[in-house]
């Protein structure tokens, strides 16, 4: 199974780019709008690492920094949509 298809992360990516359109500030709706296409892209990433894995048996090297990347991203958006949530309530 894809982690791009999984249930979790399309609920997880739906519900930031819900969030994501509710926000006002063009600035900061441009840039949570890059780091949802830039999660996107580390997902397939992973995806690609992943069948590389049942093709070769062996796990590459860069699927490590390509999930730490992933969680970095991930940690940002929920900050900054946070932050900007609890600023307009």
């Amino acid at each position: 199974m894809k982690l791009e298809t999984s249930e979790k992360f399309k609920k997880e990516f739906e519900d930031y780019r819900e969030r994501i359109e509710k926000i006002s500030k063009e600035s900061l709706k441009l840039e949570l709008t890059g780091l949802l296409k830039e999660m996107l892209s580390k997902v397939r990433s992973i995806d690609v690492q992943h069948n590389q894995l049942f093709e070769r048996k062996s796990l590459p090297t860069s699927v490590v920094d390509t999930r730490s990347n992933l969680l970095e991203i991930r940690r940002k958006i929920d900050k900054k949509l946070k932050d900007w949530e609890r600023a307009e309530s």
